[in-house]
């Protein structure tokens, strides 16, 4: 991409910051693992109304999302579930968070039949699948939120992805929207 995802703006928003306000409502905490681009991440939180907790990951670059789990999980107490989804994807609205959380773990949101982000977990169950490297296997088994919010499903991990979700949302696109 050339720059960090996080800093990606949708709607003139960083990513970061974006799904920091979405969650923070319905969080006690907003773990954030910040590897690439650290101060610039720091900066785009610095205003956010939601609290959150910085989780350094130095070895970023080598690191997959179950690893960033791990290191957010060991960050302090662990809490009764957890909201998993990378930063990659744009955040849902809040209408869809509430029909997740109030499905249960485990579970998913999804679009079109095709399961997305975020994925609630149970702290311990998602602690426990990322320990045994099966945490690709722990979120297959969430149930599906069906949500009418189509950027659960995409992933913004090409500037022509961005451009596509852009958009989208602004209605400039005929059809559908084509996930990344």
């Amino acid at each position: 991409m050339g720059v960090a995802k996080g800093l990606l703006e949708v709607q003139g928003v960083p990513l970061v910051r974006a799904w920091t306000e979405a969650l923070g409502p319905r969080c006690a905490e907003v773990r954030v693992v910040i590897g690439a681009a650290k101060e610039a991440m720091l900066h785009a939180l610095s205003g956010a109304s939601a609290p959150w907790t910085p989780v350094y990951s130095p070895r970023w670059e080598d690191e997959d999302m179950a690893e960033s789990l791990r290191r957010a999980l060991d960050r302090g107490p662990l809490p009764t579930w957890v909201l998993i989804s990378p930063v990659d994807v744009p955040p849902p609205p809040d209408l869809a968070l509430r029909a997740l959380l109030a499905r249960g773990a485990p579970a998913a949101l999804a679009h079109g039949g095709r399961g997305g982000h975020p994925v609630l977990l149970t702290a311990t169950a998602a602690l426990a699948a990322v320990r045994a490297g099966t945490l690709r296997s722990a979120t297959a088994t969430a149930q599906l939120v069906d949500t009418d919010f189509p950027g659960c499903v995409w992933n913004l991990n090409r500037p022509a992805d961005l451009d596509a979700w852009t958009a989208a949302t602004r209605g400039d696109e005929a059809g559908p929207p084509r996930p990344g």
